[in-house]
């Protein structure tokens, strides 16, 4: 795109006077291009259509978590929105910029255990350390050191991408956190659709942190039933039918495989069936929904 931004600033209001502002003037002190919305919306304007374009077209999201950020829905819109534009390129995309102390992390991590596995920076005030932490992810220093050594004209330097070597402890967080959005997905999905229909009835039933079961009834009789379970330190498990049994089980009809080919851990089938595409990377959030589309099919038919 003409008009691509280096960065998009993902925030709540309430940062906008101590963190936002005083970042913006920094990146333009930088002549680091952005997009924040009080500079892009104007009166009249689609907040969603403006929202979407300027996620699309900056090649970075810098995201400001606080307390404050955990407790709106806009921006949360947002930055699901950019974990999924992430997982879909393969490519690096969110940058967490936390403001608070470790209670406030805390907090964050807790809201969005996916952002466990990212390297993060503390917000202390100052925006040197920030920006010069931006001009390394946009290879602004090495077109510096490039112009000075060719006598002021910059060369394309090709930076080779190395492959993230992942600790397991940083796959267990993301399994975790994944299987937990999942887990939170369903138990919403089915009491909403219980309350939709006065002919069905639905049962969501956790049989431990790591398992749970969902029964869905129409007038009466059971039409569909599954489980999901984190099956191994690296796989989901899903296995559906009119009855089934809980605890350990070697029947999957989906197995859902924790990816970490790229730069940013995600998911992936390993069957892919349904209408569900094998090998491709998705989001804890795209899983879930991809699992539910499958679940509910049949009481389409």
């Amino acid at each position: 795109m003409n008009d691509m931004k280096d960065v998009f600033i993902c925030h709540a209001g309430e940062d906008k006077e101590e963190v936002v502002r005083p970042l913006c003037k920094a990146l333009e002190d930088n002549s680091i291009s952005y997009w924040v919305d009080e500079g892009e919306i104007r009166w009249g304007h689609s907040l969603t259509g403006k929202v979407s374009e300027g996620l699309a077209k900056s090649k970075y999201v810098i995201v400001v978590l606080s307390n404050t950020f955990v407790t709106k829905s806009w921006p949360k819109l947002e930055l699901e929105a950019s974990l999924n534009m992430e997982a879909s390129s393969g490519d690096i995309k969110v940058l967490p910029l936390i403001v608070g102390d470790q209670s406030t992390k805390d907090v964050i991590f807790e809201k969005y255990p996916l952002l466990n596995h990212k390297r993060y920076i503390i917000w202390s005030g100052e925006t040197s350390f920030v920006i010069d932490e931006l001009k390394k992810v946009l290879n602004l220093f090495i077109e510096d050191v490039a112009e000075k050594e060719n006598g002021g004209n910059k060369r394309n330097i090709r930076i080779p991408r190395i492959k993230k070597d992942y600790t397991q402890l940083e796959r267990d967080r993301f399994i975790e956190g994944a299987f937990l959005e999942i887990k939170n997905y369903f138990k919403e999905a089915m009491s909403i659709l219980g309350k939709e229909y006065d002919e069905i009835d639905t049962n969501f039933s956790e049989i431990s942190e790591y398992e749970f079961v969902n029964k869905i009834y129409l007038n009466g009789d059971l039409k569909c039933g599954s489980k999901i379970w984190i099956s191994s330190p690296n796989l989901i498990g899903y296995v559906e039918g009119a009855s089934f049994r809980t605890g350990t089980s070697e029947a999957f009809n989906e197995m859902i495989h924790l990816n970490d080919e790229s730069d940013e851990l995600s998911l992936k089938f390993g069957i892919g069936n349904f209408g569900i595409i094998r090998d491709k990377a998705m989001t804890p959030l795209e899983t879930a929904e991809s699992l539910w589309e499958r679940f509910t099919i049949k009481l389409e038919s």
